[in-house]
């Protein structure tokens, strides 16, 4: 009797055994599915043009006037797009690294007045953003590593 005992209790020890590595195997399954499912999701994101005011909800600030958001790309051709008009205001400014470089800096001057902001992003965070109340003139932002990588704003009035 005693040796029926131990086989029942070998045998549900082996059937538990089995039970959680289906389930160790189907969850990560499931999450290799989902992770495969954001990278592609985020790829196709990456590679679809953005429209020059793609993240564009314009909003109002405390004074009424709308704050417009404005995306650009930073990819490992340059800046997308690589040169841009805007009227005079504030905005959201939103830069995307694109480059599948795991750090990026950037540097934003108005031409005759020197630098206005200079970023330096945290290691692996793949966007900067910068609120700026944007007067009439030119402004040009360069990736510092790359200098070729340049990005220029006019922006006239109202």
């Amino acid at each position: 009797m005693r040796r029926q005992t131990l086989s029942h209790a070998l045998k549900f020890k082996v059937a538990l055994i089995i039970i959680c590595l289906f389930v160790c195997v189907g969850a990560a399954a499931v999450g290799a599915r989902h992770l495969l499912t954001l990278s592609a999701a985020e790829d196709a994101a990456a590679a679809a043009p953005i429209p020059l005011t793609a993240a564009a909800r314009p909003q109002e600030d405390e004074g009424g006037e709308k704050v417009k958001a404005v995306v650009f790309n930073l990819r490992p051709e340059g800046f997308e797009p690589a040169e841009v008009m805007l009227a005079a205001g504030e905005y959201l400014l939103v830069f995307n690294n694109r480059t599948g470089l795991d750090e990026f800096a950037l540097r934003m001057e108005r031409e005759g007045h020197g630098t206005m902001r200079e970023a330096h992003p945290h290691k692996l965070k793949r966007e900067w953003r910068q609120l700026l109340r944007l007067t009439p003139g030119t402004y040009v932002v360069t990736e510092l590593n790359h200098p070729e990588w340049t990005l220029r704003v006019t922006v006239t009035p109202r």
